[in-house]
C-alpha cells in the first residue's frame, strides 16, 4: 500500500506531506518503507498519521476468497458537532478539505507548554495540539512553525482563524464559526 504522511510530530524518521509504502503491523500500526518490500521498513507508526492512497489488489481466484470489502477512510466529512447553527451548510462539491473558520479553545496548548510528566493527557493534549496546527497548515499553506505561531495569536486574542480539515482525518473542531 502507499499512503501519505499526515503527522511527522515526535519522529524525526518521517517527513509530513512526503509519499511511502506501508504494510500492515496489527490493526493501528504501519511498517513503512521507501521501497515496495516489507523488509526494507525503516520505521513503524501508528496507522493514524497516514492516510492510504493507494492499496494493492491481490488477484487470486475470487469464488476462494470471501472477503467483505471494507475502507478504513470513507469518503465522509469531519465528525461535527450537531450543535452547529442551521444555517451553515456543509459544501457538496468533491473537495479533500473542508474549509471552516473556527475558535481556537484554551484548552490547545502547545507541548511546551503542558506542565507536569508525560502521561495520557499529555498525549491527547499533544494531539489535539497538532491536529490545529495541521489544519492552520493546511489552509494558509505556511510552515509548521509559522502555523503554530498563528494558532498561539488566534487562541490568545480570541480571535477565529481559517481552517483546512482534511475528510479522513477524524478531527473535529469544537467550535465552528462558517463553513468557507
Amino acid at each position: 500500500m502507499k499512503a501519505i504522511c499526515l503527522d511527522a510530530t515526535g519522529t524525526s524518521s518521517l517527513e509530513e506531506g512526503r509519499e511511502y509504502f506501508v504494510f500492515l503491523n496489527g490493526p493501528l500500526a504501519f511498517y513503512v518503507s521507501r521501497f515496495d518490500r516489507p523488509t526494507a521498513h525503516f520505521s513503524c507508526a501508528k496507522a493514524e498519521f497516514f492516510q492510504v492512497i493507494h492499496e494493492e489488489v491481490i488477484d487470486d481466484d475470487p469464488e476462494q476468497l470471501n472477503f467483505e470489502q471494507l475502507s478504513l477512510f470513507n469518503d465522509v466529512g469531519p465528525n461535527l458537532p450537531e450543535q452547529v447553527d442551521t444555517d451553515i451548510q456543509e459544501p457538496d462539491d468533491d473537495s479533500k478539505y473542508v474549509q471552516l473558520k473556527v475558535m481556537i479553545p484554551e484548552k490547545v496548548i502547545s507541548p511546551i507548554e503542558i506542565l507536569g510528566v508525560r502521561s495520557k493527557e499529555f498525549t491527547q493534549k499533544r494531539k489535539l495540539w497538532s491536529d490545529y496546527v495541521r489544519c492552520i497548515q493546511s489552509f494558509h499553506k505556511y510552515s509548521w512553525f509559522e502555523s503554530q505561531n498563528l494558532l498561539e495569536e488566534h487562541r490568545d486574542i480570541e480571535q477565529p482563524i481559517e481552517i483546512a480539515i482534511h475528510r479522513n482525518s477524524g478531527f473535529t473542531p469544537e467550535e465552528i464559526i462558517e463553513y468557507l
